[in-house]
């Protein structure tokens, strides 16, 4: 979910590059919003999942590795990133 977080904000961040004003008043704000969240990471504050989300994580964690399982030759280092992604999920919503 923080990866997550950091691509939305960075996304956002290009799409509004153009604006008049993105130099001046826009971009200091996706700095400060980063900033924000990377001194509430390192505190370890999380953000806990809602039980939907939680579920959606187990469903997608179990279909990933049931793919790695069926193409073990295949498996890439994105495909495990995105399945610890999923674990770190439920680890959020458990407290742990």
């Amino acid at each position: 979910m923080e990866k997550q977080f950091k691509d939305f904000i960075a996304e956002v961040s290009h799409r509004l590059a153009d604006e008049p004003d993105y130099e001046k008043h826009l971009r200091p704000k996706f700095v400060e919003l980063m900033t924000i969240h990377d001194e509430f990471e390192l505190r370890g504050y999380t953000v806990k999942p809602k039980m939907s989300e939680a579920r959606e994580a187990m469903q997608e964690a179990s279909s990933s590795i049931a793919c790695c399982l069926d193409e073990p030759d295949d498996v890439t280092q994105s495909d495990l990133e995105h399945i610890q992604d999923q674990i770190t999920i439920l680890e959020n919503y458990m407290g742990v």
